[in-house]
């Protein structure tokens, strides 16, 4: 037996105590090794193994009795590890994090449980001798875990990510003008972070927007915070408060034109920044020339003595400068204006004004001409005056001058007329009426701008049609005959220019009606038609006649009706205007008068009307042969073996089956 820091070997079977690791399975304590104390129960199992063998090889030479009887003394068996599960095959942990591996050896009554635990790169995992794993850095590591005699192992990968711990901005400028653009760069901490995507808010995207690069784009004047941040982890996040600005471009000074003054007086100035949303609007005042004019921090100009002094507005953003020269002199007081008595003019004529400025000894006489009205009349620098070709509903203008010293004003109202060369009627077109309808007309003026626009309406014939003071058309009930009136809108102010219109109106028909009607006449036979169409005075009376059977009558267009052949008819009189309509029922009858025979002679006549389209004749219902010499007449002859005694029937047979018959008794008698 040999002993070795709390090591005890037996036989075959080992028993060992480490150091007291314990290695968590399901349930079950497994005893750890350093690789030193490894190192010497490796030695100690070679002894062992060695003198077992020397054993066995000297009892080679027993009986099979000798060798039971040692079999069946005491030996220790030995059990190998089968297999080593490890609880995760992979793990994810973040840098600076811990995690322990279960280990579970199979069987559970395996006699070595011992097991070491190995990272393949400590650089990125460690794991101790209790398989707890801890991340060092970004990558990726395989822990192994190894029974102690190295036949089995199990694994499990390990992820480490670095998460993010910061996020840093390279540059923040205080001011942005409107319109530029300025690209902001930021990036996560550390650089080896896994997830490095950022995120970019604007906190007012009406002063600026920012994209997702970073690209700022100041839009209006204000303060603005841009906002950057780690998608992995909100929390971090760097913020870029800057303001935008609006620069001034320019100065000019308003209330200058006439900045002519007597001495002692005051006049303010105003500066006018552009653009008028520039941020900082500060301006600062000055004058060349103290003695002649002063100028407070408002602009106000004082005149001291007579002379020529310049003053300036300078702007605090950017020293533009705008000037106005100050003349110290007599100033203007008043000023009149003549030649305006009458000024009515028609386009192109002109008118020249004149002004007068006073006192007499003013410095500054000049006037600035204007009219507020250019279409009706322009005014040049001189005051001559042109009148325009003004749009229709412009009439007048005011000319005004206006003393460059004191802006005081004379005023002169110009009248353009235009006068009216012609006048037309609208509406007129399709001007046809039935009683009582009405239609509006409307006069037109040429030129279209015209200043004359009054017309006078009448009509040539109120009992046709009657027209207001509007141009109102009313359709009359006209006598016959009368069907039209000439209406008239005449210029008020020139009874020479004058547009006309003719107005028709028709009396529609409201009823029509025939006359002459037979109820029933024999075929061959004519009659004449008339249509009555009222009222009396209807302006158009035209009828259009038509029959339902032209088979049997047909009409002429004046009326005339024709019986063709026996049946019935409809004739049907339709008014041309309005289509009113009446109706006529017709029939067509043939009619037998008498049948008679002529002594001496073999033929039977027959006497009748309307012996038309014959087909058949027949003697007491025998076909007989007939000759029909008109449609008044027909003879026959007798069929042969005819009885002339008793009662007998003649038929007449005509086409569509319908016959018609005469009965003589007794026989036939003798014409």
């Amino acid at each position: 037996m040999e002993q070795g820091e709390g090591h005890r070997a037996q036989g075959t079977g080992h028993r060992a105590q480490g150091t007291g690791h314990r290695a968590q399975g399901t349930g079950h304590t497994l005893e750890h090794f350093n690789s030193k104390r490894l190192k010497r129960l490796a030695k100690f199992q070679f002894i062992s193994c060695v003198v077992l063998a020397a054993l066995l090889l000297a009892g080679c030479g027993d009986d099979d009795e000798n060798n039971n009887n040692n079999n069946n003394g005491n030996k220790t068996e030995h059990i190998r590890i089968g297999s080593i599960l490890l609880d995760k095959s992979t793990l994810e942990l973040e840098v600076g994090e811990e995690s322990k591996l279960q280990a579970t050896i199979a069987p559970d009554n395996a006699t070595h449980k011992e097991i070491r635990w190995k990272s393949d790169d400590e650089r990125v995992a460690t794991v101790d001798d209790n398989g707890l794993v801890r991340a060092v850095s970004k990558g990726k590591a395989v822990i192994h875990v190894v029974s102690a005699d190295g036949s089995k192992t199990a694994t499990c990968i390990v992820t480490v990510t670095q998460p993010v711990e910061g996020v840093s901005l390279e540059k923040c400028p205080s001011t942005m003008v409107v319109g530029s653009k300025e690209q902001l760069r930021a990036s996560v901490e550390p650089r080896e972070a896994n997830n490095q995507a950022l995120t970019w808010t604007s906190s007012n995207s009406n002063v600026a927007t920012v994209d997702s690069s970073g690209l700022v784009s100041a839009l209006a004047a204000g303060e603005v915070t841009i906002v950057v941040r780690s998608q992995e982890n909100v929390e971090k996040t760097k913020s870029c408060t800057m303001t935008v600005v609006v620069p001034v471009g320019g100065i000019r000074i308003e209330g200058c034109e006439t900045a002519s003054m007597a001495p002692g007086r005051e006049r303010t100035l105003t500066a006018i920044i552009e653009p008028n949303n520039a941020t900082n609007e500060g301006v600062t005042w000055t004058s060349d020339d103290t003695d002649v004019a002063t100028v407070d921090e408002d602009g106000v100009v004082t005149a001291v003595s007579s002379g020529k002094a310049v003053i300036f507005a300078t702007t605090e953003d950017g020293a533009k400068t705008a000037t106005c020269v100050v003349i110290v002199a007599v100033p203007a007081e008043r000023v009149t204006m003549g030649g305006c008595s009458t000024t009515t003019l028609t386009p192109t004529q002109t008118r020249q004004l004149a002004v007068t400025v006073f006192p007499a000894n003013a410095t500054n006489k000049n006037v600035t001409w204007k009219s507020d009205n250019t279409h009706v009349a322009t005014v040049d620098s001189n005051g001559l005056v042109t009148a325009g070709n003004p749009p229709l509903g412009q009439t007048t203008a005011t000319i005004t001058a206006t003393t460059q010293d004191g802006n005081h004003e004379a005023t002169c109202v110009v009248t353009v007329n235009v006068p009216t060369t012609a006048v037309a009627i609208s509406g007129c077109s399709t001007a046809v009426l039935t009683p009582g309808q009405t239609r509006q007309l409307t006069a037109t003026f040429s030129p279209t701008n015209a200043t004359s626009r009054t017309v006078t309406w009448t009509s040539s014939n109120t009992n046709v049609a009657t027209v207001n003071a509007n141009g109102l058309v009313t359709a009359g009930n006209p006598p016959l005959g009368q069907t039209s009136t000439t209406l008239t809108a005449t210029l008020t102010s020139n009874t020479s220019i004058k547009a006309t219109c003719v107005v028709t109106v028709n009396v529609p028909p409201n009823s029509v009606s025939i006359s002459g009607c037979p109820p029933e006449i024999p075929p061959g036979q004519s009659r004449s038609l008339s249509a009555t169409v009222l009222p009396s005075n209807a302006t158009n009376k035209a009828v259009t006649w038509s029959s339902s059977n032209t088979a049997v009558a047909t009409v002429s267009s004046t009326g005339e009706l024709w019986l063709r052949r026996s049946g019935t008819a409809t004739i049907t009189v339709r008014t041309n205007d309005s289509g009113r309509t009446a109706t006529c029922n017709v029939r067509a009858q043939h009619i037998i008068e008498r049948v008679c025979q002529r002594f001496g002679l073999p033929q039977i006549y027959i006497y009748g009307r309307g012996f038309y389209e014959v087909s058949q004749v027949q003697l007491d219902g025998r076909d007989a042969h007939y000759n029909v010499i008109s449609p008044t007449e027909i003879w026959f002859y007798a069929p042969s073996g005819t009885q002339f005694f008793g009662t007998m029937i003649t038929r007449v047979f005509v086409t569509g089956g319908v016959y018609y018959w005469y009965t003589t008794s007794p026989g036939i008698p003798y014409c």
